[in-house]
């Protein structure tokens, strides 16, 4: 079973959305003993997929959808590499404390600023 089949099943037992947010995708990975990049690459797509959607409705961005597929392979790609869904278009250093600004959403457009891969309008 993936994590979309499995989130489903989880979040339909608690009534919840389809939609993950940040803090109920931790209550999940914790209860399913889900390890940060553990996964197939549907998993971080699916993920990757669903987070887009929370922060676009949590910070009221609208998603730019001509760009949308490729930001979010860009991201489960992150997720597969670096163990976060760093910005695809920023360059990764290492340096965990550093690189967390770069996490999608980044800091930047959180605060309002400008999206530079072109995800958020």
């Amino acid at each position: 079973m993936t994590w979309g089949q499995m989130w489903k099943t989880w979040a339909k037992e608690r009534g919840g959305s389809e939609l993950p947010t940040p803090d109920n995708l931790a209550k999940f990975m914790s209860e399913n003993n889900i390890a940060v990049a553990e996964g197939t690459e549907e998993d971080f797509l699916y993920e990757a997929e669903n987070r887009v959607r929370a922060f676009s409705y949590k910070y009221g961005r609208d998603i730019n959808i001509p760009v949308c597929n490729a930001i979010v392979k860009g991201l489960a790609n992150s997720k597969i590499k670096y163990g976060s869904y760093y910005c695809p278009c920023k360059v990764i250093t290492g340096d965990r404390a550093a690189d967390s600004d770069n996490i999608c959403m980044c800091r930047a457009v959180r605060e309002g600023g400008v999206c530079h891969c072109g995800l958020y309008k």
